[in-house]
């Protein structure tokens, strides 16, 4: 009855739904909860009076804080509730942190991919086609850094998001996009490495094509776009991570079939690939140490000599003709692993370099993982929605990381790289000037 009676104080042009505590005329939210000086119960009239908002901590005016608004008590199934809201009292001094981390993977991220793709361009001994898919990694990367984090950190920092409910949309499809386009690539990537080493010569020269590998490039945006557009009409705000994602139950299965897809099984084909990368690599070494033995034991021949295309990887051992002259059929029948040789490229390093480049791909996979997984099993394992909000979240900006990590990886693990970062450094605006006018 005390319920009744509240909502008949108020104007009907701003009575309240009773499914989502919205004003049904459309008056703002002022307008829904105050009912004016016009509307104020005569002077001896038995019409019931508002609660006084500090009798139960509940105003009948909206809260100042970002925080969901409700009524008195007896009408706390009629809460006034706003859909971007992201407000709880355990992270209120926590997104602090979040506004502090999200700037920096924003300006490290954008500054550092910027600086790739610049030394990618100006530096001749990095053009080739593996470093297309690495380009193709770093516009997603600044796709994210640039495009997407400033709204991350501006919904953490007022604990809401601003931009309005299409924006959100659009921002839920760039972001899965985005990361499903790294993933393609990092596929991609891996694929390249093991065709250079245990491929046949023409497989292992199909992404040392440019075209080829700007092909494959596109095709990830592409492919990324046609599987998550779908999902358009269930994109909004996720409270759990301050961010807009696509709706966890009105999605299902075709989410549950989708992010399977990219994060346990392409991710899972990235890891086999380099796996088989990391036996065929060590089943070569093995058999170059037993050769070696030959040759110490007083059998003529010629020391294995590694080479590599492009970007540097060992794709074997080869041995002259005056090898199989000597009779060392043992030791070429246990180098028969190894592919033909191959002849170099430019830009290709010695087998320490080789060795790098390859490592540096594997880390820039492990990075990836790493900073997904503990999101991954914290929503995986929170199907009740039951874990704390700052969990939840803490989980969320660990991604962040994958987007800002790889321009770092590049200059500690590649000199190539890092020559090309010091010297766009150290040039300046006069070098960058320069490459804009060519």
């Amino acid at each position: 009855m005390e319920e009744r009676a509240v909502l008949e104080t108020l104007p009907h042009s701003t009575q309240l739904s009773p499914q989502r505590g919205m004003p049904l005329g459309g008056e703002t939210e002022a307008h829904q909860l105050g009912p004016g000086p016009h509307h104020a119960p005569q002077p001896g009239s038995s019409q019931p009076q508002p609660q006084d908002p500090g009798a139960h901590g509940h105003p009948l005016t909206p809260s100042l804080s970002p925080g969901p608004s409700t009524l008195s008590p007896g009408m706390a199934n009629v809460s006034v509730s706003d859909a971007f809201s992201c407000y709880d009292p355990t992270i209120v001094g926590y997104r602090y942190v979040a506004v502090a981390w999200g700037s920096v993977v924003s300006v490290v991220g954008t500054v550092g991919n910027i600086l790739t793709l610049l030394a990618l361009v100006s530096e001749p001994g990095l053009r080739t086609g593996l470093n297309v898919l690495v380009a193709n990694l770093a516009l997603a990367d600044l796709l994210y850094c640039t495009g997407l984090q400033p709204f991350s950190v501006d919904s953490y920092l007022w604990l809401h998001w601003r931009a309005g409910a299409t924006a959100c949309q659009a921002f839920g499809l760039l972001l899965f996009v985005a990361n499903a386009t790294s993933v393609l690539t990092l596929c991609l990537v891996a694929i390249s490495r093991y065709l250079l080493i245990a491929g046949s010569p023409r497989s292992a020269r199909l992404f040392a094509r440019r075209r080829v590998a700007l092909a494959a490039a596109g095709a990830t945006w592409a492919v990324a776009l046609v599987s998550f557009a779908p999902l358009w009409p269930v994109y909004g705000f996720v409270p759990k991570v301050c961010t807009c994602s696509f709706h966890r139950e009105r999605s299902r299965p075709y989410s549950t079939v989708l992010l399977g897809l990219y994060f346990i099984v392409g991710l899972g084909c990235v890891g086999a690939f380099y796996f088989l990368i990391y036996r065929r690599v060590r089943a070569t070494a093995q058999a170059l140490r037993r050769y070696q033995r030959s040759l110490r034991g007083g059998q003529a021949g010629v020391p294995g000599q590694y080479h590599e295309m492009e970007s540097g990887t060992d794709t074997g051992i080869t041995q002259s003709s005056s090898d199989a002259a000597t009779g060392h059929s043992a030791v070429q029948q246990s180098c028969a692993v190894a592919p033909p040789p191959r002849p170099r490229e430019p830009g290709a390093g010695g087998g320490k370099e080789a060795a790098g480049v390859t490592r540096m791909c594997f880390a820039v996979f492990a990075v990836f993982v790493l900073s997904y997984a503990p999101f991954l099993a914290v929503t995986a394992g929170d199907a009740r929605a039951v874990a704390p909000t700052g969990l939840h979240m803490a989980a969320a900006q660990l991604t962040w990381l994958n987007s800002c990590i790889n321009p770092l990886l590049y200059a500690v693990m590649n000199r190539r790289f890092r020559h090309a970062y010091r010297t766009l450094l150290q040039a300046g605006p006069r070098r960058l000037c320069g490459l804009w006018g060519a």
